[in-house]
């Protein structure tokens, strides 16, 4: 009885945010906006949701990981998302945001 008190009371403790989470079950984020830091020994991304201002942006969800990790999710997203076009399409972006990020377009 007390087990199902607890599980009861988790449920609905964690109902109360904007997802609802099963016991057990890793939380879910949308996000629109990420902060990369680096460091010699890692990187941190802050991911979270566009902000009006840059004051109002706070992240949903913050992910560490090693440079090693780091570039084999590069390729791994690489290879997914160029997958993804193969079925669906190019994804069009629009120029002004490769500027805007100081980024390379790739071909």
């Amino acid at each position: 009885m007390v087990r199902e008190q607890c599980q009861t009371i988790e449920r609905s403790v964690v109902s109360q945010g904007s997802t609802f989470l099963l016991p057990g079950s890793p939380p879910e984020f949308y996000t629109d906006a990420v902060r990369i830091n680096v460091s010699p020994y890692g990187l941190r991304l802050d991911f979270g949701l566009q902000a009006d201002s840059p004051n109002d942006s706070r992240a949903q969800a913050v992910v560490r990981m090693s440079p090693q990790h780091a570039v084999i999710l590069y390729q791994m997203l690489k290879k997914t998302l160029r997958a993804y076009e193969d079925q669906v399409g190019k994804i069009n972006m629009p120029d002004r945001l490769y500027t805007e990020l100081e980024i390379e377009k790739e071909i």
